[in-house]
Order: structure tokens, then C-alpha cells, then sequence
């Protein structure tokens, strides 16, 4: 309903109003402050996309938001940005909107790890508890 009715009435009624994407870097064993040093000439600077630094626990998590008119234009400057700030500081990518399992995929064949899963004490039945 949301896809077939919704969506073409407000498109209609309010024109395209562009696609947001964001990507989330990840900047281990730094501190907001010697983030800022790297790269706050790109944070003065900004306006589309716009940069985010937000704590967390162990990392800053650098978020890089840009809207265009579709995806290709959103990823594309969003893409431009963070190549700027990677050559800058060392970063990861861990999360581009839903491609979480992915990116996890690709982590670990590049460091060859696995991940394993056990359960224990439901004997299978954990829909009963």
C-alpha cells in the first residue's frame, strides 16, 4: 500500500525530494579533538554532504551524510568525501545503511576469521521459554 499508493501521492503532491545516504567510518585509538585536527577544515567547510563526529565506546564513529537528487548522486559524493578523509587518518567502513552483513562478510574473509553460534540448555525448544 505504503509502495503503490502512498508513495506516488506524496511524490505528486511534494515533488522528488531526493535520496539521504550515509556511510559510517570508524576511527579507532583517537580522540574526537585529534579527529578535528585532521579534518576540521573539511568539518568548516561542509554542507553537502555533511560530516558527523559522534563518540563511542573504543571508536568515533565519522558519519558522512549527503542527499541528491538519486543514490548514484548521494553514494557518489558521499564516496568522494570519504576517500578525502581516509587519506588523512587511518578508518574503517564498517556500516553503509543495511549492508551490515555484508561488510561483516567481507571482514572476515579478509582476516580470515569465522564466526560460530551454539546454543545451550533449550534442547531446541527455545520457542517454549
Amino acid at each position: 500500500m505504503m509502495r503503490n499508493h502512498v508513495m506516488p501521492w506524496l511524490t505528486e503532491k511534494l515533488g522528488s525530494q531526493g535520496i539521504i545516504r550515509s556511510l559510517v567510518l570508524s576511527a579507532v585509538h583517537m580522540t574526537e579533538a585529534e579527529i578535528e585536527e585532521k579534518i576540521g577544515d573539511l568539518l568548516r567547510s561542509q554542507s553537502n554532504p555533511t560530516i558527523a563526529l559522534l563518540a563511542r565506546p573504543g571508536y568515533v564513529a565519522v558519519r558522512v551524510t549527503a542527499k541528491g537528487a538519486d543514490e548514484k548522486e548521494s553514494m557518489d559524493l558521499i564516496e568522494k568525501t570519504a576517500v578525502e578523509i581516509e587519506k588523512r587518518m587511518p578508518l574503517s567502513r564498517y556500516h553503509l545503511e543495511g549492508d551490515v552483513l555484508n561488510d561483516l562478510h567481507h571482514f572476515l574473509l579478509e582476516n580470515h576469521l569465522t564466526v560460530s553460534a551454539a546454543e545451550s540448555c533449550t534442547g531446541g525448544l527455545s520457542e517454549n521459554f
